[in-house]
């Protein structure tokens, strides 16, 4: 399964809903695919979001339209 992307709208971010349906899609991801690993591509400015999420970083940052990414992997807790 690949998504290429999610954002919201600036006026939304504040309210949880990106957090929100992380979670949501997390859980349902490991419900419907529990053997799989669920990797994402962060822009490295959200990586401690991410962290707090359950994520951890896999080797080392790289550009991507200019703009830096990291790759994550979630550990299933």
């Amino acid at each position: 399964i690949n998504n290429r992307q999610i954002s919201f709208i600036k006026e939304f971010r504040v309210h949880g809903n990106g957090t929100n349906l992380i979670t949501y899609s997390i859980e349902q991801y490991i419900s419907i695919y529990p053997s799989y690993i669920i990797k994402i591509s962060s822009r490295c400015y959200l990586k401690s979001h991410y962290e707090n999420l359950g994520f951890v970083t896999m080797g080392e940052n790289y550009s991507e339209d200019a703009i830096q990414h990291c790759s994550m992997i979630y550990l299933n807790q």
